[in-house]
């Protein structure tokens, strides 16, 4: 089985993801502010703008949003006008504030979108298939880190990478037990890397003969593994 978690995506934990989730927050409260504030404004003007009920046009609002409104302004209002309403100054503001939760909504979304595109969720997200126990994995600029108690199964990511990175490719770390290995994955050419067992293993100059620069698949397979920390480097 194959599972995603939002640990395993580095990007999500980011500033464009806070900013995201400001805009969420600002947008969804003070458009109930705002809404509050128009039906209560609405309120306070139809009881001396309009021949009809002022809760009628409270119920138009609050059901057809701005369609309401529109329908409240166009025919709505229609006795003289020989009062100015009420609660106009503190609906106009919570309005500007509305306006400007939807800037900041649009803005950190667009940031949001292109910050996940341009870390290739789903194309270079890191992804797991297996039963592991006291595992955590995530990746930042040249790095991914690996750690696990015990389990069965497989952990790979999917980076580009250039020829420089290809030849500097590295593994250390520490296999308490069973079988765990590295594997370069890129079309039909797999590279296989065994990692041995032991405290403070180092694997340079890793042979990826027949691998060229771009999209390779960078993968850890566990055989009964436990004890496991590893740090894959290029």
């Amino acid at each position: 089985m194959v599972s995603y978690s939002l640990q395993d995506f580095p990007m999500l934990w980011n500033t464009a993801t806070g900013w995201f989730i400001v805009g969420i927050v600002s947008f969804a409260l003070f458009s109930s502010l705002f809404m509050m504030f128009a039906l209560l404004w609405v309120y306070k003007d139809a009881e001396v703008k309009s021949e009809q009920s002022p809760f009628l046009w409270v119920a138009a609002v609050f059901f057809f949003n701005v369609i309401g409104f529109i329908i409240y302004f166009l025919i709505g209002r229609n006795k003289p006008d020989t009062a100015p309403g009420s609660f106009k100054i503190p609906f106009i503001a919570m309005g500007v504030l509305w306006i400007v939760s939807i800037v900041l909504f649009v803005a950190s979304t667009i940031n949001f979108v292109f910050t996940v595109a341009e870390s290739g969720v789903g194309t270079v997200g890191i992804v797991s298939g297996g039963v592991f126990t006291q595992s955590s994995t995530h990746s930042r600029d040249r790095e991914w880190f690996v750690q696990l108690g015990s389990g069965t199964g497989f952990k790979q990511i999917v980076r580009d990478l250039t020829a420089a990175d290809l030849s500097s490719l590295s593994v250390e770390g520490t296999v308490g037990s069973g079988n765990v290995q590295l594997e370069l994955r890129q079309g039909p050419t797999n590279v296989i890397v065994p990692l041995s067992q032991g405290a403070n293993m180092t694997i340079t100059n890793i042979y990826t003969s027949g691998l060229n620069p771009g999209q390779i698949t960078i993968r850890l397979d566990f055989q009964a593994a436990q004890n496991v920390d590893l740090l894959v480097s290029w």
